[in-house]
C-alpha cells in the first residue's frame, strides 16, 4: 500500500445483521485542497466501469481509485449518477505561468473502441484522472457518429459539477463535450485530431451552457481550445460570471483558443439581450490560430463579453514543481492576422448581432485587435498596451 493510504475496517449494520466493508482514505496533498477520500476503493486490476455503472442510481457514491502502473481499461462508457465522485490518488502538481495542473497517477483508457468514455449527471466530481483515447465511431455509410471521440460528455450535468486535476488528451473529437460546471487545474492536449469534426465540434472543451475554465494548461489541440457556442445558455446565479475563462495558459492550438460564439443563439437583427455573458481575463495566450486564422481569442455573433488583462505575443514561461524549475518553454506569437483578439459579426440574418463587447487593458506585445473599428456599443477597445 502506498504511503498516505489507509484501509480501516468499518462496521455496517444492515437489517439487524452485522456486515463488514472496506473504506479507503486518500490523503490529498496541500495543493489539492487537503481532502481525504472516503468511499469505495478501486484497486489495480479492478473493472472500473463495471463498479461505477453497477453502483446505486439513487444514492451518491464516491470511488477512491488507487494509483496503478498500468491504465485501468474500460470497455463501456462510465456513467456518473447524481452526486457520484471518482477521485484518483493524487500526483504531482506543476505550475506553468498562471496555470497549475496535476500529473495524475491514475490513467483510464478504452479497451477496444469506446466513443464516449464518461458521461456526467448532476453534481458530480472527477479529480486526479488521466483520460485519453476516445475514438470516432462510424455509421455504415462511413460518416462519423456525432459525439463520439469524446472523453467526457457533460450535457446531462449541472453548474455544480467539478472537474479538477485532470489530464485529458488524444481524443479524436473533444476532450469535454457539452461542458457544464467547473474545470480547473487540468491539462488538455491533442484533442480534436479527427478532421471530420474540425470546425464543428472538435475542441479541448466545448459547451453550450456557461461554464468556468480556470488555471488550466490547454495546448497543442489542432482545433479550438476552450469554446462556448450554440447559445452558451445563461446559468444564472450558479455561474455569476457567465462563461468565465480565467488564469489559463492557452498555447499552440490550431484555431481559436478561447472562443465565444452565437450567444444567445439566433436573435433577430437589432435585438439585444443582457444574458448570457462572457468574462475572459488573466489568461496567457500564445502561438495560436495557425491552422485557421480565427484570432487567439474570438467573439463571433455574440453579446456581452468582457476581455481584459490577458497577455499575448512571444513569451518564455517556466514550469515549476514545488520550488524546482523543470523547464522553460518559449511560445511564439499568435497568427499575425487576425492576431490577439477578433470580434466580428458574420452578417447572417439567422445569427445574433455582435454587441456589447469590451476589449480592455490587455497586453498585446505588438499583436493586433480586430473589431475595434466598429461603434463603441458594439466593440469598445480601451487601455490595451
Amino acid at each position: 500500500m502506498k504511503d498516505g493510504w489507509k484501509l480501516p475496517l468499518a462496521v455496517l449494520s444492515v437489517a439487524g445483521l452485522t456486515a463488514f466493508m472496506t473504506v479507503v482514505l486518500i490523503q490529498m496533498p496541500p495543493a489539492a485542497a487537503q481532502e481525504v477520500c472516503t468511499g469505495v476503493p478501486v484497486k489495480p486490476g479492478d473493472d472500473l466501469d463495471a463498479m461505477v455503472n453497477g453502483a446505486s442510481r439513487t444514492k451518491a457514491t464516491t470511488f477512491c481509485v488507487q494509483a496503478s502502473d498500468t491504465p485501468y481499461q474500460i470497455d463501456h462508457m462510465v456513467v456518473l449518477n447524481t452526486g457520484d465522485r471518482i477521485l484518483g490518488e493524487p500526483g504531482e502538481e506543476i505550475t506553468r505561468g498562471p496555470a497549475s495542473y496535476g500529473v495524475p497517477l491514475v490513467s483510464i483508457r478504452p479497451q477496444g473502441t469506446v466513443g464516449k468514455m464518461f458521461t456526467l449527471r448532476p453534481n458530480v466530481e472527477l479529480r486526479w484522472l488521466d483520460i485519453g483515447g476516445a475514438a470516432t465511431e462510424y455509421h455504415d455509410n462511413g460518416s462519423p457518429v456525432q459525439g463520439t471521440g469524446t472523453a467526457i460528455r457533460a450535457g446531462q450535468s449541472t453548474a455544480s459539477s467539478t472537474m479538477e486535476y485532470l489530464s485529458i488528451h488524444d481524443n479524436d473529437n473533444q476532450g469535454i463535450g457539452t461542458m457544464n460546471g467547473k474545470l480547473r487545474h487540468s491539462e488538455l492536449y491533442r484533442n480534436g485530431t479527427d478532421t471530420a469534426f474540425g470546425g464543428i465540434t472538435a475542441a479541448a472543451v466545448k459547451g453550450i451552457d456557461e461554464y468556468e475554465a480556470a488555471f488550466n494548461y490547454v495546448h497543442d489541440n489542432p482545433a479550438n481550445g476552450l469554446w462556448c457556442d450554440v447559445g452558451c445558455d445563461a446559468a444564472g446565479a450558479a455561474m455569476p460570471n457567465g462563461y468565465w475563462v480565467h488564469g489559463n495558459l492557452v498555447v499552440n492550438n490550431g484555431r481559436s483558443e478561447i472562443r465565444y460564439e452565437s450567444a444567445p443563439e439566433g436573435l433577430a437583427t437589432g435585438i439585444h439581450a443582457s444574458e448570457p455573458t462572457a468574462l475572459i481575463e488573466y489568461n496567457e495566450v500564445h502561438g495560436n490560430s495557425y491552422n485557421e486564422n480565427r484570432g487567439a481569442i474570438s467573439v463571433v455573433d455574440a453579446q456581452n463579453a468582457l476581455i481584459q488583462n490577458n497577455v499575448f505575443g512571444t513569451k518564455t514561461i517556466e514550469g515549476v514543481v514545488g520550488t524546482t524549475t523543470i523547464d522553460s518553454v518559449t511560445y511564439g506569437p499568435n497568427a499575425f492576422k487576425p492576431g490577439a483578439v477578433k470580434a466580428r459579426d458574420s452578417g447572417k440574418t439567422s445569427r445574433t448581432d455582435l454587441w456589447n463587447v469590451d476589449i480592455v487593458d490587455n497586453v498585446l506585445n505588438g499583436e493586433e485587435l480586430r473589431g475595434c473599428e466598429l461603434p463603441d456599443d458594439v466593440v469598445d477597445c480601451q487601455g490595451n498596451h
